[in-house]
């Protein structure tokens, strides 16, 4: 899969927990929050469509998905919802950056653990 590639399932995940936050500062209007963070999701969308092919993280993001084993995917799917999905939520000073230095957080993380079991084995 090519940076690009990767660069846009983020941004859909991203659109997508806009258009869900969004719908959710629809029910509940007298909570800023949800309008908060679909502003911050669909800036971070806006942000991601920016991003040069090279951009670091995304080749970095590459790299994980080609190396990593299917447990290591399943974390990173798991907990980058969790993280893509209350981006601008709890504060209101979210950032693209932010977000990224998240995701590579998890990465990180989902990595060791596939190597420890990959000792363990």
């Amino acid at each position: 899969m090519s940076e690009n590639q990767r660069r846009d399932e983020l941004m859909l995940e991203v659109e997508s927990a806009a258009d869900w936050r969004s719908r959710k500062a629809a029910v509940y209007p007298d909570d800023a929050r949800n309008a908060r963070s679909a502003a911050a999701l669909r800036q971070a969308a806006r942000d991601l469509a920016q991003l040069p092919e090279d951009d670091p993280r995304l080749l970095r993001m590459d790299s994980f998905f080609k190396t990593v084993d299917d447990d290591g995917v399943g974390r990173f799917v798991e907990e980058s919802e969790r993280i893509i999905g209350r981006h601008g939520f709890d504060s209101d000073d979210a950032t693209t950056a932010n977000l990224l230095a998240s995701l590579l957080e998890v990465i990180q993380r989902a990595e060791v653990d596939s190597l420890d079991r990959q000792t363990e084995e």
